[in-house]
């Protein structure tokens, strides 16, 4: 009985952390556009996205899939030059994993009756496709996902794991994730707040 209670309660804290991981990459991702790009491409504050509040949920499930596929090329032991090629092939491969999500995530928004260049459209970039995905966007998530495998992630894993935070954890999880589903109902009624 013990042991089932112990297998249950690891699943759930599994279950919140990885609802954890994708809210705050959902964050992350709604800052890197809404506080970064947006002032330096246009000037201004843009609330990026398809929902009201501060996240992107591609963002959120981008950097599940790239945790998920991708983590173990963060191991940091071999010599330098294995180190090295692991580095390259996990940026590397970021850049396709990341392309590949923007561009089924283009699909996705069509096929639902959307219009994705609402959200982006990378037609003015050299070496795009339909104006769905383009090279330098693609190198650029690249860059960010090298920073989520080796800092971010590592950081965040430290704060999930930390001893005395789980009942805070645990609250902060019920909490953003109320806000989260909250969100999605909202937008569902009143529409994108995203008209640019």
């Amino acid at each position: 009985m013990e042991k089932i209670d112990a297998e249950r309660k690891t699943a759930l804290r599994r279950g919140r952390d990885l609802g954890l991981t994708f809210l705050f990459y959902a964050f992350a991702g709604w800052c890197y556009e809404s506080l970064f790009l947006c002032p330096i491409r246009e000037h201004q504050f843009v609330n990026r996205g398809y929902l009201f509040g501060p996240w992107l949920p591609i963002y959120g499930f981008g950097a599940l899939i790239l945790l998920g596929m991708l983590s173990r090329l963060r191991q940091t032991q071999g010599p330098w030059s294995r180190r090295l090629l692991r580095a390259l092939a996990a940026f590397l491969a970021i850049t396709l994993l990341a392309t590949a999500v923007e561009l089924a995530a283009a699909y996705v928004i069509q096929a639902a009756g959307k219009d994705f260049s609402v959200l982006w459209y990378y037609g003015s970039y050299s070496f795009n496709f339909q104006g769905r995905v383009a090279l330098w966007p693609s190198v650029r998530f690249g860059i960010v996902g090298m920073l989520v495998l080796y800092v971010l992630q590592p950081l965040l894993d430290g704060v999930l794991r930390g001893p005395g935070r789980q009942k805070g954890l645990d609250i902060a999880f019920l909490l953003l994730g109320a806000l989260f589903l909250a969100d999605l109902l909202a937008r569902h009624w009143l529409g994108s707040n995203f008209t640019a």
